[in-house]
C-alpha cells in the first residue's frame, strides 16, 4: 500500500480513543526519561506523547512516513525528534540502557518475517531499555486468523475496526494464509492497492520470545483489555526488564 494512504487506514482520532490512555497508564512512570516510539508510522502516538509532555525518540525507516508524521507534528506545534535506525542493528548511543520505555504498535514486528531477526530485534529492545523500563509491543490475533483460514479467504473476516487500523475507506483483509506467511491484501473499496507479508505468530510465542529475550513479567491484554480473549483483533503485551 503507498506510504502517503496510511493514514486513511489507521485514523488517528479514532485510535488514540482506546490506545492513548492505555499508553498513558503504563507510561507515566517513565515520564521523566526517554521512551522510543520504534515505528513512528504516522505519527500517532508520538504526537500524542509529545503534546503530553514525554521526551519521545521516535523510528522510521520509510522516507514518505517520515514525511507524513513529521508534516501532522507542524500542524500541532510538535517537532519530532527521529532516528532510522534498524531495529535488528540499533546503534550508540541507544544500544545499550538508554530508553526507560519502548513501544513497538502496529503489528510492526511480524513485518521482520523471519525469526531469527525477530529474536535479535527483541534483544536489542532489552538492551537499550534501562533496569526496570517497560516495552510495551502488540500483534494481531494470527492463531484466529490461522484456524479461519478457509472462512476468511472465502470473505469472512472477523475485524471489529475499533482497534489499532481503525480507518473505513481502506480495508486490510488476509488474502493468502500459511502456518509460515500471512499476506494482507490493502483495498480502496474494490480496488486493491497493495499488500504487506508478514511472519503469523503462534499462539503464546510472542510472550515467549519476550522471556527469552530476557524480559520479565510479561503481561497480555486483548483489545487493550486485560487477559486472553480469542477473537480479539490484537493482543498487547507489556514487559519490564
Amino acid at each position: 500500500m503507498p506510504s502517503s494512504l496510511w493514514k486513511d487506514f489507521v485514523n488517528c482520532p479514532k485510535r488514540l480513543k482506546t490506545l492513548a490512555p492505555f499508553l498513558e497508564k503504563y507510561l507515566s512512570k517513565h515520564k521523566q526519561g526517554y521512551i522510543f516510539d520504534a515505528a513512528l508510522g504516522i505519527g500517532c502516538e508520538s504526537i500524542f506523547l509529545k503534546m503530553m509532555g514525554y521526551k519521545i525518540i521516535s523510528n522510521e525507516i520509510d522516507e514518505t512516513l517520515i514525511q507524513v508524521a513529521t508534516k501532522s507534528a507542524k500542524r500541532q506545534n510538535i517537532k519530532l525528534q527521529i532516528t532510522r535506525l534498524d531495529w535488528r542493528e540499533i546503534s550508540y548511543p541507544y544500544k545499550y540502557n538508554f530508553f526507560d520505555g519502548i513501544f513497538l504498535l502496529g503489528n510492526s514486528l511480524s513485518c521482520l518475517n523471519d525469526i531469527n531477526d525477530i529474536n535479535i530485534s527483541l534483544k536489542n529492545f532489552y538492551f537499550s531499555l534501562k533496569q526496570g523500563g517497560t516495552i510495551i509491543i502488540d500483534e494481531r490475533n494470527f492463531p484466529y486468523i490461522i484456524s479461519h483460514k478457509n472462512e476468511i479467504l472465502s470473505g469472512n473476516f472477523h475485524y471489529s475496526g475499533e482497534y489499532i487500523y481503525c480507518g473505513k475507506s481502506i480495508k486490510g483483509i488476509p488474502i493468502a494464509i500459511s502456518d509460515k506467511e500471512i499476506d494482507f491484501g490493502y483495498f480502496q473499496g474494490i480496488m486493491f492497492i497493495g499488500s504487506l507479508k508478514m511472519y503469523p505468530f503462534k499462539k503464546g510465542e510472542l510472550k515467549e520470545l519476550l522471556l527469552e529475550a530476557g524480559f520479565k513479567n510479561v503481561v497480555e491484554f486483548s483489545d487493550f483489555k486485560p487477559g486472553y480473549e480469542s477473537r480479539a483483533d490484537f493482543f498487547i503485551y507489556i514487559a519490564t526488564k
